[in-house]
């Protein structure tokens, strides 16, 4: 069955082009590490320049108020370009360039954000927010589509601590630099009866470290068709929405609430800023997710993929047997091509469904487009371990020892959120 491209999608407004986003990153990561000798003598000067520094990349990186190149134009998407007409002429964009995107309010409405692989960013403004979730669907973004990858606010901005951490953060490193090598001379030197006490007490500074490094530092946050990851530091948290009850808007961030009556903060807010913009891109893609769980909700017609406690390799072949065998005799597993690319598209329904139509998919000829769309339903997971298995399971040969370990996390989160 043939995927035909949709037609090209035209959108006007107040549309603004910044190409040098992320060249202000580096000026200002690199502007901060050679004035790192005037912090020593004068550390508000220093924390004055880098802050004005965050300050002009966090203005550039909001939605349009005001910026150079604001004008009306008009932009048209196609399967392979995105094209911007408007005062300064007729601009061409990759949009397999496209990276990430979302929606945040602007002084006229709504903005989708685009975000592309060479740290180009485009906004553009449109009156209501349908318009604008429509400019993220054209260039393919939107929810089931691609993961949205975010970094969040930091902890000590979410506590009100942002501006004095990060004047003292500088401070605090270099202090405890020097007092973990002052910590590891005594380990090495001392007699062999006090080197314990000094690795101990080396511990000590290096676990404060850490937790200091978590507090200051963002994490990053992925939102797809099945939950919220986040990862910190080689700390990893996985929230499925299917425990999420409610979310809430705060001064800090999203606050998650959980079927087991916990709450979990998705902080937003930075030293430099409220973060308002991000928290209202996390809270309208994890409440679109939520929605569209809901309207997919899986049928008893698709107990037929499930596993049912089978080994991996039995399951796998059960389906294929089944398959061959044609509907005449199993018809509850006669499942043509587009309905086992929706069953895969389905965030909502359970991860043994999905894989079980892609391994009937696996033994079928498909065309490359309908590999396409399992390939975007895979990247849309936000469960790395979930998003191996689903992109391994089309193929002939499939890689179990991933399909197994996603399973088996899936497994333990079914049985968390039942308790």
């Amino acid at each position: 069955m043939s995927v035909e491209a949709p037609p090209p999608a035209r959108f006007e407004g107040t549309i603004v082009l910044v190409r040098h986003a992320r060249a202000l990153r580096v000026v200002t990561i690199a502007t901060g590490v050679i004035l790192s000798p005037l912090y020593i003598g004068c550390p508000f000067v220093w924390a004055a320049i880098v802050w004005a520094l965050q300050r002009l990349e966090l203005s550039v990186r909001q939605a349009p108020r005001g910026l150079p190149g604001a004008a009306k134009q008009a932009l048209e998407v196609d399967a392979d370009r995105l094209c911007l007409d408007g005062p300064g002429g007729l601009r061409l964009l990759r949009r397999d360039a496209v990276e990430n995107g979302w929606i945040e309010p602007s002084p006229s409405g709504f903005a989708a954000t685009i975000r592309f692989s060479s740290g180009a960013m485009l906004f553009v403004e449109q009156d209501t927010f349908a318009r604008a979730a429509a400019v993220i669907e054209a260039v393919g973004l939107g929810p089931r589509r691609r993961v949205l990858r975010v970094r969040l606010g930091t902890q000590a901005a979410a506590a009100g601590n942002g501006p004095i951490m990060h004047l003292l953060a500088p401070w605090l490193v270099t202090m405890g630099c020097l007092s973990l090598a002052s910590m590891f001379s005594v380990a090495v030197l001392s007699l062999s009866g006090w080197s314990l006490l000094g690795l101990i007490l080396m511990c000590i500074p290096l676990g404060l470290g850490y937790r200091f490094a978590q507090y200051v530092t963002p994490a990053r946050c992925d939102i797809g068709s099945d939950g919220i990851a986040t990862s910190h530091l080689g700390e990893r948290r996985f929230v499925p929405l299917a425990s999420v009850t409610q979310v809430n808007r705060s001064r800090s961030g999203v606050v998650l609430s959980l079927r087991d009556g916990k709450d979990v903060l998705l902080p937003t807010a930075s030293p430099n800023g409220s973060g308002v913009g991000l928290r209202d891109a996390i809270v309208w893609r994890i409440e679109a997710e939520r929605e569209q769980r809901a309207r997919d909700e899986a049928t008893d017609r698709y107990e037929a993929l499930a596993r049912a406690n089978r080994p991996l390799k039995q399951w796998r072949a059960d389906l294929v047997d089944r398959a061959s065998q044609g509907a005449s005799t199993y018809r509850q597993t006669d499942f043509d091509t587009e309905e086992l690319v929706r069953v895969i598209e389905n965030g909502g329904a359970p991860l043994d469904r999905r894989l079980g139509a892609a391994f009937l998919l696996g033994v079928r000829p498909v065309e490359a487009a309908v590999r396409t769309r399992v390939a975007l339903a895979a990247d849309a997971v936000a469960n790395q371990h979930a998003r191996v298995a689903l992109s391994s399971a089309l193929d002939r040969d499939p890689a179990e020892p991933a399909i197994e370990a996603a399973l088996a996390a899936d497994e333990v989160a079914q049985k968390a959120q039942k308790s």
